[in-house]
């Protein structure tokens, strides 16, 4: 069978096939099951119970394949246990006088003739589609476990490309578990651009009596007339919850028939299932010419499905081993997210103050947990040691597990994640004479040009300086080319730029960002030509700026100064400048051992 689609959180049990439509409203409720009353009836374009007994069994398996070209074949795999039924249905196309079907067709070499339950059913003019049925279970041609069956001898007769739609192969097998099963057969044809009733089938319900837990059910579709690539949906109603789905059909099985399978979960105190196959407004795709011949549905009569559970925990791995130790904390607030094993999201939810995290209420299946990674951690060796329940699940490439099943009722508390802080080279910090010496006008190589330019204010103002070489950083570091020393903008000027050349080399700027931010700001706006002017209140502000750079170059705050200080670091251009409000006696605190001291006088 092609194309499995699963509606999660469900894994099922309900089959059903089509190519004719059409469920009544009466019912009458018989053993545990609610069946309606309605017969399938030639002529029209409807389904209806079948004329003979279904019978009971804990499921049943579809299977078809197209009949254009033959002899053609059906695999099939039917769980062990007994085999309690065995129905065949086709259906076919014809424009020949006189317009019939045909009722023949040769399985496993018997010829096996069925009894017309749709049609003919009106499609053009002098063009007429017909539905048949067989129950072979006498015959015992079919078997349990994985098989091929061979199918031959259809012939609708048809002038050009003949119209032999396809067969469905239709098992019901008892493994011992109890199942309601309910069958229509017919035929109900729909193309969107035709008028009533052909332009639509009539929804089929089934009803049932109601469970105090969630069930799963299968719906098996099977479709005549669908060509390759062709619009269409499958609409599923379950109690007050509404499910569609796109281009089911499409000669999956071979050219001009469908068999599909489509699970869902049926909620507690749900007693209906509603199912409508539509041919959809479309040119491209164009829109699918359908023909329904038969729908089925499984529930279990008695809920042996229980909802499973997965955690557990996301903890600080200290030793970096990849095994929880004693003493070793969990982690609270990380992202973990649950997906099946086909990449569907399932939910989310974060850790709690212990590191502890649970998914609940889920359905027995296939899943995977991801872990979202924190800021400036990763995650730890993953499954080392013996034990799973101390372990690190997570791959440390992509925060995820392995894939794992849970079971019906199962608690699973072994899926864990191991983290540890990432060790972060915050990089070191060297004088404003450091960077004066080493730009290639000494005997000091340059390492002052690779990290230019830089902008002292904000590249878009309309007063900041771009250093764009060596010789203009030179004379910005030596202070006494763009303005002196007694001036604040000036001093602020060489400040400014030997810190950015230290984050330039990879120095952490967390202990300086506002500070910079708010400088090039100001410089954006004012030049050294502004000291002057300004007022005693942003005199103050720039000379702080100046001097918490200065404490960072040096290494007083920040990630600390590169190495020891020596002769090269020296700056021999500090004077005291009297009347811009600052002691500059080592102005740079070019000893890295001297603190930054605000001067207030």
């Amino acid at each position: 069978m092609s194309k499995l689609r699963i509606l999660l959180p469900l894994l099922a049990i309900l089959g059903l096939i089509f190519v004719g439509c059409q469920g009544g409203e009466n019912f009458s409720t018989s053993g545990n099951s609610l069946n309606l009353t309605n017969k399938a009836t030639v002529h029209t374009e409807t389904l209806g119970i079948p004329d003979i007994e279904i019978e009971d069994g804990s499921g049943l398996v579809v299977e078809g394949t197209g009949m254009l070209t033959q002899p053609a074949s059906i695999e099939i795999e039917v769980p062990s246990g007994d085999i309690e039924q065995v129905l065949l249905y086709w259906s076919g196309g014809t424009n020949v006088e006189p317009l019939e079907g045909d009722d023949i067709i040769v399985f496993e070499g018997v010829e096996i003739q069925g009894q017309l339950i749709g049609g003919p059913a009106f499609f053009f003019e002098d063009y007429d589609f017909y539905a048949y049925r067989a129950d072979i279970t006498e015959l015992e041609l079919v078997s349990t476990g994985t098989n091929t069956y061979s199918v031959d001898g259809m012939e609708f007769a048809f002038e050009g490309d003949n119209q032999n739609s396809g067969v469905a192969l239709v098992v019901i097998y008892d493994d011992g578990s109890e199942a309601d099963i309910q069958l229509r057969e017919g035929l109900d044809l729909a193309y969107y651009d035709f008028p009533e009733p052909r332009n639509a089938v009539v929804p089929q319900t089934f009803t049932f009596l109601p469970s105090s837990m969630p069930r799963p059910a299968r719906v098996f579709l099977a479709a005549g007339s669908a060509e390759e690539s062709s619009a269409s949906k499958v609409v599923i109603t379950v109690g007050d919850a509404v499910y569609e789905f796109d281009d089911v059909f499409g000669s999956n099985d071979g050219l001009l028939w469908d068999t599909e399978m489509i699970a869902v979960s049926v909620p507690a105190g749900v007693t209906s299932l509603t199912v409508e196959v539509m041919s959809m407004d479309s040119e491209d795709p164009p829109a699918a010419h359908l023909s329904w011949v038969m729908a089925a549905m499984s529930i279990p009569l008695t809920q042996v499905v229980q909802v499973a559970s997965v955690g557990d925990l996301v903890w600080y791995d200290m030793n970096m081993d990849g095994i929880q130790d004693e003493g070793e904390p969990g982690i609270e607030g990380v992202e973990v997210s649950l997906y099946d094993c086909e990449d569907t999201f399932i939910a989310s939810t974060m850790t709690d103050s212990e590191g502890m995290y649970m998914f609940g209420e889920l359905m027995p299946g296939d899943y995977y947990v991801m872990f979202e990674l924190p800021d400036d951690h990763v995650f730890t060796m993953m499954d080392q040691g013996m034990d799973d329940a101390m372990d690190s699940d997570a791959d440390p490439e992509t925060g995820k597990t392995m894939c794992f099943t849970l079971e019906s009722g199962e608690t699973d508390l072994t899926w864990d994640a191991g983290l540890y802080m990432e060790e972060v080279d915050d990089g070191c910090t060297r004088s404003k004479g450091y960077w004066k010496n080493h730009a290639g006008f000494g005997p000091q190589e340059d390492v002052v040009t690779q990290y230019l330019p830089i902008w002292l204010g904000n590249d878009d103002g309309d007063k900041s300086f771009a250093v764009t070489d060596a010789r203009i950083a030179v004379d910005i570091l030596h202070q006494h080319t763009y303005g002196e020393p007694s001036n604040g903008i000036t001093k602020l000027y060489a400040q400014l730029l030997a810190a950015k050349l230290n984050i330039a080399a990879g120095a952490n700027d967390d202990a300086v960002e506002d500070v910079i931010t708010d400088a090039d700001d100001f410089l954006s706006m004012y030049d050294w030509e502004d000291w002057y002017d300004l007022g005693w209140e942003d005199r103050e502000t720039v000379l702080y700026w100046k001097d918490m750079l200065d404490s960072y170059n040096n290494g007083h705050i920040g990630p600390g100064y590169c190495g020891d200080f020596d002769d090269d670091d020296y700056d021999d251009d500090d004077d005291d400048d009297d009347d811009d409000n600052d002691d500059d006696d080592n102005d740079d605190n070019d000893d890295p051992d001297k603190g930054f001291e605000y001067s207030d006088e």
